[in-house]
């Protein structure tokens, strides 16, 4: 194999390491902070639910872990011969192609701090009251904390979604620049819904708010069983 045709594979296992599975676990964690806007009980329930399946250990190395450190190797190394010259040509393209290097950054670092507090300093009893526990961690660091993690969701959110519509080009998926400008639109739009429900989920664990749907019907459901939802009734 040559040098380019390495680099080329290695440049699609990049791309589509970034989607899946490491774009689809974003996803699916900003739905987990979001239901922190429907309480305390549907919060701690979902969580639960996770951190309670039978192959957890092998879902968190084979999905998040190996992948993460996979794409974030592989984009360190293509970082090292990034050429970046958004000021000599200020094309927007050229811009989001800044911002991807520099939110990819700010998205390992934070990852790493993220997974730091909660996965590996939180005990067993912290896990299975995780809204409380998080809550505890914000009023613990109050203002900068919240600050931080809105700053490295909103640029995970942008590095997966602007990722996403390199994705299309890469794999052939959008060919002329018409489905590229709707592309780019509906990307850009996928990345404002999820930086805005990362720091909606935010809210209510910092006190800011009381939780907006507590009282509908999941939220009432969930509340009777917080803490530990899917624990045994005593006979």
């Amino acid at each position: 194999m040559t040098p380019d045709e390495k680099h080329f594979y290695l440049r699609r296992l990049h791309s589509l390491s970034g989607v899946i599975p490491v774009g689809v676990f974003l996803v699916q964690h900003m739905y987990s902070n979001v239901l922190s806007l429907w309480g305390q009980g549907v919060y701690d329930e979902h969580v639960h639910f996770l951190i309670h399946q039978p192959l957890v250990l092998l879902m968190e190395l084979f999905v998040v872990f190996l992948p993460l450190a996979f794409h974030a190797a592989l984009g360190v190394y293509f970082m090292v011969d990034a050429k970046w010259n958004p000021n000599k040509y200020s094309y927007s393209r050229n811009w989001a192609y800044t911002f991807q290097r520099i939110t990819a950054f700010i998205t390992l670092i934070y990852v790493v701090y993220h997974l730091a507090q909660t996965r590996f300093a939180f005990n067993d009893a912290q896990k299975e009251r995780m809204f409380e526990s998080m809550s505890n961690l914000f009023a613990s660091n109050p203002g900068w904390l919240m600050a931080l993690y809105i700053v490295g969701a909103t640029a995970a959110s942008f590095h997966l979604c602007n990722g996403l519509f390199t994705f299309c080009i890469v794999w052939g998926l959008t060919i002329t620049r018409q489905s590229q400008t709707w592309a780019w639109r509906a990307f850009m739009g996928l990345f404002l819904v999820m930086a805005g429900g990362f720091a909606a989920s935010l809210l209510p664990l910092n006190g800011i708010i009381k939780a907006p749907f507590a009282d509908t019907p999941p939220g009432r459901a969930a509340t009777k069983d917080v803490g530990n939802p899917y624990q045994a009734q005593p006979r």
